[in-house]
């Protein structure tokens, strides 16, 4: 057409060439019309008179074929929320239009999705920009939900401001104003290109800032809607927010407890010294953790005035509990002396004190104060009527004298008879009364009063005072008056047991030449009970500790050499000493009488006459005496002694000194727990070890006679020994005295029919108890080397098995021992003698020598039955996995032909 058109006929055929399309385009598709483009083929003749009536004509043409088009489209969208559907109706507009008419036929398509479309779909394409009409009322709905990156598009492609602070006034309504913030300040942003950081609260009330800047006007709406804020609480909100710049004190200090330290921190920025002291004596007030209260000193040392902090600070002392403050003022937050929390920390628990000492030693206050405190303290006490006073006066006279001596002058001057008395204890003192001791004795704790007993003792051996069994009672008998008078206040045991068991066991001894017996002792624990049944009882203190059983081990290592008797002649014999060459043994050597060197055979021969020098050389050189007789007896110098582990149940030393010296060894022993031990740990003690004195240096300060002579001759405090081993005995026992289910003590049952012990039945008796009422058998087994505890909720009883209705005894858990001829021998003897019930049983036993001990038949204490033997030392239950290896007892079986022929054995061939 561009060509036909330069053509003198082009003009003419062009016009006719559209009057004809228009014709012919008329009832056309839109995509017939769209081929033709009629509208780029119009701009040819863009410049004659009739292109304007052309361009209408065409417009009419295609918005009648497009608007076909586009109602059928729509009809086909069948669900109205499709919103998909309708988006695809703007791609039927061709683009290469009018841009007139693509705005109208833009307007057309808006029309009529606006009306097919639901209400959903429309607002939704409007924030999308396909459509520019909405209505107000569908936005404002809208708001009820949230969705923040939608309403920021909604604040800032509705048209006006009016409609903007509509949308502003209805968040504000439902008190949404960290999300009308996010929103407006989403809206400033993008709608003033700002790129960088933005922050709405740092710059709302900066007035220059939004001068000539878009959304100036909604600025300065939300300030007169915070500064119209009537809501008191909603204003500290956007205050701590940073929205406004103005809150009511009155309502946070009314609501102060609900403000962090940090959220207080912004409300004192600006605020009056007055008004922040009174804040923060309130907080204090509330406040109960260290931390928060250490976070509000720091911020009232950071903002007030030393005058001010310092009222601060005298009202946290009176206001905080002591301790707290005491906290606050190690952390060096408050000034004031905590003088009331320093005077709770002295009292009668000693390990208090070193957190005073630690205060002092890092400079937090001065021993010079920290000392006047305790005099204070001190003489603040006036009736001593429980031990934890008196143990407050202790522990304050204690200390005072630890910082400075001349403490105890001063201490002194005050006559007070409870003050002289610890100084006496603290031996700052010579002089003491004793009729006061006797009154306060029952508070001193249980080490100290073994301590004053021991001092007593020392006071007497001095001949410093007159002690006798009779004031030893008086001190007894005032601390159980007390205790019974005052139970409430004095709990605990009111006497050290050990030291009751003494008193008792010296008024026993000095009234019938006899110490307790094993009946008086229990009666001593359970009377020390005083309503604590499960206190757990030990006797100790008193007696020395054994420190293991001095044994003798050959150390053959280090032989020097060797020497040998070599006979000539009848009854001749000379001695021959042979060794590798050593030149101080030679030079010893030569010096033995009749010495003489045998070149060929390379020895030294010394004559028989000399044999005492050479026994001698022998012993000091190490050499082995290679001679008649038993090696270890001729080599005795080999011996080394050392101390092993303490014999089983020996807790305190009981050995008794041998008539004799050792058959072997030829040295002084003590016989303890039948071995030997060379060497016991029992002595006499010097008054400068008067904390060690045991009952025996009191025995002997008192002039008691220990000594015991018997038909087996005359051992030197023998008796003292008996009543150790009984004691060591007992406390054996009292280790199983206790229940095993509720852990009461368990009281005695019934006397035995004169058994070795009068008392081994006993029972639990707590009401509360399942066990109550239940009988344990308790006693020592028979044999002597093992000393345990036979205890029949451990043990089973053996069995007879010729006679099956026979009752056994209780079996041994570490020697397997049960029953022996010689025990049944001498219970059948004893019975006898006292008038006792014998049963026809016990006799069969010792007429038939049923002892199990002596046929060599061990049983298994966990089931009762026989146990298989594997050697003579050697027993095993392999259904219990129990093994008795009895090579350490040594025990001897004189009966064993005598055992029944179906014993088990591992070798029946033996």
């Amino acid at each position: 057409m561009k060509r036909i058109i330069a053509y003198d006929f082009g003009e003419n055929f062009i016009k006719k060439y559209f009057e004809w399309l228009i014709v012919e385009l008329n009832n056309a598709s839109l995509e017939m019309i769209a081929s033709y483009s009629p509208f780029e083929s119009a701009k040819l003749i863009e410049e004659k008179t009739y292109y304007v009536n052309l361009q209408e004509s065409l417009k009419k043409i295609f918005r009648k074929a497009f608007l076909k088009e586009l109602n059928m489209n729509v009809n086909q969208i069948k669900d109205e929320s499709d919103i998909e559907n309708y988006e695809k109706l703007y791609s039927i507009l061709p683009r290469s239009l009018p841009q007139e008419l693509k705005k109208e036929l833009q307007k057309d398509i808006e029309e009529i999705i606006i009306n097919s479309c639901s209400k959903n779909v429309a607002f939704q394409l409007w924030l999308k920009g396909r459509i520019n009409t909405y209505k107000f009322s569908d936005i404002k709905a809208d708001l009820e939900t949230e969705n923040l990156s939608r309403h920021k598009n909604v604040f800032r492609l509705i048209k006006t401001d009016y409609e903007r602070k509509e949308i502003i006034k209805i968040l504000i309504n439902k008190g949404n104003w960290s999300y009308l913030f996010d929103i407006v300040a989403s809206y400033l942003k993008v709608s003033n290109g700002i790129i960088s950081n933005f922050s709405l609260k740092e710059k709302l009330y900066n007035s220059e800032f939004w001068e000539d800047k878009i959304g100036e006007d909604i600025v300065e709406f939300i300030i007169d809607e915070i500064e119209n804020i009537d809501n008191q609480k909603l204003e500290v909100q956007l205050f701590q927010e940073g929205y406004s710049n103005r809150y009511s004190k009155e309502f946070v200090y009314a609501t102060l407890e609900h403000y962090t330290i940090n959220e207080l921190e912004k409300f004192i920025v600006d605020a009056d010294e007055d008004f922040l002291v009174k804040v923060l004596k309130k907080r204090i007030e509330l406040l109960q953790e260290v931390y928060d209260l250490c976070d509000t000193m720091k911020l009232g040392f950071q903002t007030l005035s030393p005058e001010a902090f310092q009222k601060l600070d005298e009202h946290s002392l009176k206001t905080l509990d002591s301790a707290i403050y005491f906290e606050l003022w190690i952390e060096g937050l408050v000034k004031n002396l905590p003088k009331r929390h320093i005077m709770l920390l002295l009292d009668n628990n000693i390990e208090k004190y070193e957190e005073i000492l630690t205060l002092i030693n890092k400079g937090f206050v001065k021993s010079q104060v920290i000392e006047e405190l305790m005099y204070e303290k001190l003489l603040s006490i006036e009736k001593v009527d429980d031990r934890k006073k008196f143990y407050t006066i202790l522990n304050l006279i204690q200390k005072l004298i630890s910082f400075n001596s001349s403490w105890t002058d001063r201490i002194s001057k005050n006559d007070n008879g409870v003050f002289n008395l610890i100084l006496w204890f603290l031996e700052k003192r010579q002089d003491f009364d004793f009729d006061l001791l006797k009154s306060k004795f029952i508070y001193f704790k249980p080490d100290s009063q073994v301590v004053i007993f021991k001092r007593l003792f020392l006071l007497k051996a001095k001949d410093l005072f007159e002690l006798d069994i009779e004031k030893l009672k008086e001190i007894k008998r005032a601390s159980i008056d007390i205790y019974s008078l005052n139970k409430k206040l004095n709990p605990d045991i009111p006497l050290d047991l050990t030291t009751d068991l003494i008193i008792e066991s010296l008024d026993s001894y000095d009234k019938n030449g006899k110490f307790l017996v094993e009946t008086q002792l229990l009666s001593i624990v359970l009377r020390n009970l005083y309503g604590d049944k499960k206190r757990q009882f030990r006797i100790e203190n008193y007696f020395e500790k054994c420190k293991g059983r001095l044994e003798a081990d050959y150390n053959w290592s280090n032989q020097m050499g060797t020497i040998k008797k070599i006979p000539f002649g009848e009854g001749k014999f000379y001695f021959k000493i042979k060794f590798e060459y050593n030149e101080r043994l030679v030079e010893e050597v030569r010096r033995l009488p009749g010495r003489k060197w045998n070149e060929n055979q390379l020895f030294w021969g010394v004559p028989s006459r000399s044999e005492e020098e050479v026994l001698e050389f022998a012993r000091r050189n190490r050499f082995f005496l290679d001679i008649e007789g038993s090696n270890y007896a001729n080599n005795t110098h080999f011996a080394e002694f050392m101390r092993k582990n303490q014999p089983n149940g020996i807790t305190f030393c009981e050995g008794r000194v041998a008539n004799k010296d050792h058959n072997t060894l030829k040295k002084k022993f003590w016989w303890c727990a039948n071995q030997p031990c060379f060497g016991n740990c029992e002595a006499i003690h010097e008054t400068e070890e008067w904390r060690d004195y045991t009952l025996l240096d009191f025995c002997k300060i008192l002039g008691f006679n220990v000594d015991e002579n018997s038909k087996y001759g005359f051992f030197p405090n023998g008796i003292y020994y008996q009543y150790i081993s009984k004691v060591n005995r007992f406390n054996r026992l009292l280790e199983r005295l206790y229940c095993n289910s509720c852990e009461h003590i368990l009281y005695p049952v019934e006397s035995s029919n004169y058994a070795a012990y009068t008392t081994v039945r006993f029972s639990c008796q707590n009401d509360k108890c399942n066990e109550r009422g239940k009988m344990v058998y308790l006693n020592h087994c028979l044999n002597g080397i093992c000393n345990s505890i036979i205890d029949s909720r451990v043990s089973k009883t053996c069995k007879y098995y010729d006679h099956p209705d026979f009752s056994g005894l209780y079996i041994c858990d570490s020697c397997g021992s049960c029953c022996s001829d010689n025990m049944l021998s001498r219970r059948l003897e004893n019975l006898k003698l006292t008038g006792g019930v014998i049963h026809p049983e016990l006799k069969i036993k010792v007429e038939e020598k049923l002892g199990h001990l002596e046929r060599a038949e061990y049983s298994c204490y966990k089931c009762g039955e026989s146990m298989m033997e594997y050697s003579s030392d050697k027993f095993r239950c392999d259904s219990c996995n129990v093994e008795y290896n009895l090579d350490k007892f040594r025990l001897k079986h004189p009966h064993k032909h005598l055992r029944r022929n179906d014993y088990p054995r591992a070798n029946k061939d033996e």
